[in-house]
């Protein structure tokens, strides 16, 4: 019997002192998917007016409004803000057509997409952002 209670204590504090690591563990994972993921605020009007989202993006995929049921914004963007990361914009889904930035030269912001010659206004149908 006296072996067992000191046995006993060694697992209670075993088991105590896991969901710490577990916590740790946790914060680690969560601060991983942070990193791999690009916030993108989108809006209908410049300034960053008007109908606006954020949507969270994971780094190096293809994001197309109309298949994750943002087809409201489809065609309709004039102003957008990138966190963590930049993003290519492009005209049509799939990540294909026209682009606005490039590998070389990600966007992180436009406030207004109608100045200059306005060809990138109410066009975007699809994003490829890497953090």
């Amino acid at each position: 019997m006296k072996l067992f209670i000191p046995f006993a204590m060694l697992l209670a504090a075993t088991v105590s002192a896991n969901p710490i690591a577990t916590q740790q563990e946790a914060s680690e994972a969560a601060e991983l998917d942070k990193r791999d993921n690009v916030s993108v605020t989108i809006c209908k009007n410049i300034n960053y007016t008007g109908d606006c989202t954020t949507i969270k993006v994971g780094s190096g995929t293809c994001y197309t409004l109309g298949r994750h049921g943002l087809s409201s914004y489809n065609d309709q963007i004039s102003s957008f803000h990138v966190l963590d990361g930049g993003c290519i914009f492009y005209n049509d889904d799939g990540c294909t057509g026209t682009s606005y930035g490039s590998i070389l030269s990600l966007k992180t912001q436009d406030s207004d997409l109608t100045d200059g010659n306005g060809k990138e206004n109410d066009v975007i149908s699809s994003f490829y952002c890497l953090s």
